[in-house]
């Protein structure tokens, strides 16, 4: 794509309805693809199917909308930067009925030289053992062996009770459910219970309307002046929130001097004094643009992974393609060059983006190298008070050099995890050593 920017995944082809006589869909695959053979089995009431494919790190997330009884059909998994041969893929398939989750596969694959196929079928996958009947007390053989785990055997009324089954790659917990990326009691790992009337998406709490953000065990309005924007973003003296943002209170102009009075009439009357001059308005705010972003992980020497929104604090339009941000890092490989990755941009088009890495000479703390996004003419504007949406980044080499930043804990602008909180997750703040420009002038952050 332009700029050297290329979305990592792209998915496609839908599950295909099967024709009366039970005809199944498999596809070989094609070159550079992971081709997904997917049998619902008794799931065929399922309306909806959401995607996870997780490489290198990185996840990739997509819904799909299902034809009416679809019973079998093919997901394709195309990779137009690179087709990583060799490497693991985990591929997490969940089917919906409206909104509610009836069923969960999870798979992984080494992906094979040239393409890569595997099959997952919902009749069989995630307890193939069917120990949830073996111990079922309603009849005699019940449940012995199980079909899938999921309810035992027919022998009687209680039979396959035993036990919690869990789909491949859930873990069964102690309050008899199974952790998945949607459960709102198990989200993510087994005790990681969403509270304070948030929901669990992709395996993290959040929250549901889009003025709020999950805080401390709590959704609370980030149109507040004790929560802008963020959790615990705070208005200061002589600013208010709009829209999320904290915005200095334009001043008023100055009152226009009264008029001296005229002097008496007389031989030698004397003048008229000059009236007071009116008091300087207030200014109004400049444009402003910040970056916010979720806390990263700093276990990877190969990519370093960065969640943001680009905001624009201002009572004014701004144009994009004035604006650009700068993530300062330690480069260690040089011989590989570094390359960046678009997985996902809410609603500037990844074509829209450009990127360039740049050396700091003499090096700082922290930060031998920058890389600077900007932005085409065609993304359009930031209006006044509003986003770019969320953007997910990911800066590496096409080799996924293990050397690319050997201390990305260190980086000037890496934004640590607080204790017990997963990377990309929770809520975005404000972050003063990402630095954002308007025509090449600082208007937020510190340079190093």
């Amino acid at each position: 794509m332009a700029h050297g920017v290329a979305l990592r995944f792209a998915l496609v082809a839908l599950l295909l309805a099967v024709a009366a006589d039970g005809c199944d869909k498999n596809a070989s695959c094609r070159p550079g693809t992971l081709f997904l053979n997917v049998q619902l089995g008794p799931y065929t009431q399922a309306n909806e199917l959401t995607v996870d494919v997780t490489v290198g790190g990185a996840l990739t997330h997509t819904q799909l909308t299902l034809p009416a009884r679809a019973a079998t059909g093919g997901v394709e998994v195309d990779f137009p930067h690179n087709y990583p041969a060799g490497q693991a893929a985990t591929v997490a398939l969940t089917l919906y009925t409206g909104s509610t989750e009836i069923a969960q596969r999870t798979t992984e694959v080494t992906l094979a030289p040239g393409c890569s196929s595997t099959a997952i079928d919902f009749a069989t996958d995630g307890g193939a053992s069917g120990t949830g009947g073996a111990v079922g007390t309603g009849g005699a053989t019940g449940g012995a062996t199980g079909t899938g785990g999921m309810a035992g055997g027919s022998g009687g009324a209680s039979g396959g009770a035993g036990g919690t089954s869990c789909p491949t790659g859930a873990a069964p917990c102690s309050d008899g459910q199974c952790s998945s990326m949607t459960n709102a009691a198990d989200c993510g790992s087994c005790g990681n219970a969403c509270l304070g009337g948030s929901i669990c998406s992709n395996g993290s709490c959040g929250c549901l309307a889009t003025n709020q953000r999950y805080c401390n065990d709590v959704c609370v309005d980030i149109t507040t002046s004790s929560n802008c924007g963020s959790c615990g973003h705070q208005c200061t003296s002589g600013q208010t929130c709009t829209a999320g943002n904290c915005m200095i209170i334009p001043g008023s102009g100055g009152t226009t001097g009264t008029g001296g009075t005229t002097g008496s009439g007389g031989a030698n009357g004397t003048g008229g004094t000059t009236g007071a001059g009116g008091t300087t308005g207030a200014g109004g705010s400049s444009p402003k643009v910040v970056v916010d972003t979720l806390c990263q992980s700093g276990t990877s020497t190969q990519v370093i992974s960065l969640y943001l929104d680009v905001l624009n604090e201002s009572a004014a339009t701004i144009p994009l393609s004035e604006v650009t941000f700068r993530y300062w890092f330690t480069l260690g490989e040089t011989s590989d060059p570094p390359t960046l990755t678009v997985d996902y941009s809410q609603s500037v088009p990844a074509f829209d983006l450009s990127a360039k890495y740049v050396g700091v000479t003499p090096a700082v703390t922290g930060a031998n190298e920058y890389l600077e996004i900007g932005f085409a003419t065609a993304a359009g504007s930031l209006a006044l008070f509003s986003d770019t949406g969320e953007i997910q980044l990911r800066l590496g080499t096409s080799t996924y050099n293990t050397a690319f930043d050997p201390s990305p804990t260190t980086d000037y602008s890496f934004q640590p995890c607080a204790p017990g909180q997963s990377p990309n997750s929770g809520s975005f703040a404000q972050q003063s050593t990402i630095t954002a420009y308007i025509n090449g002038v600082l208007s937020s952050g510190v340079e190093p």
